[in-house]
């Protein structure tokens, strides 16, 4: 399966080596993406961007992880619309597969976000383990290795 790059007015920014496997489907429109060094996508993984996003040093994001900063389509209720957030993802961060990460979100430096979670909105310290449907922080002062 071959991959997909769309992007429309968008900013592609790499401060270093990334690999992207087969299957990765980029989706942007007037965004900034920002992919830090030894960043590594495996297998079918979805990004779609309308604001920014940006991913820190030594990210490794597992099969199948969908990642969006906005909800894909308007939507409209008593005259509100729906709002576009950004999501950041710190250093030496592992998103194991399966996982969707939604607008709002801030995960920070060495961290890991568990297999087949939904990480909606959340902010995190340093070193925590994110595991759920929504995620939450289920463990502190973990450490994890390649």
């Amino acid at each position: 399966r071959k991959g997909l790059i769309r992007i429309n007015g968008t900013k592609l920014i790499f401060y270093g080596k990334a690999h992207f496997s087969e299957g990765i489907i980029i989706y942007s429109n007037s965004s900034k993406i920002e992919f830090g060094k030894n960043v590594i996508f495996n297998k079918n993984n979805f990004i779609s961007s309308d604001y920014d996003m940006k991913f820190g040093n030594e990210v490794l994001v597992g099969w199948n992880v969908n990642i969006r900063d906005s909800d894909g389509h308007k939507i409209k209720y008593k005259n509100q619309k729906n709002q576009k957030n950004n999501v950041i993802i710190g250093n030496h961060v592992w998103i194991c597969s399966e996982s969707d990460l939604l607008k709002g979100t801030f995960i920070d430096d060495n961290s890991v976000i568990a297999y087949k979670s939904c990480v909606c909105g959340l902010k995190t310290k340093k070193n925590v383990l994110i595991g759920g449907h929504p995620a939450k922080v289920l463990k502190e002062n973990i450490e994890w290795e390649k």
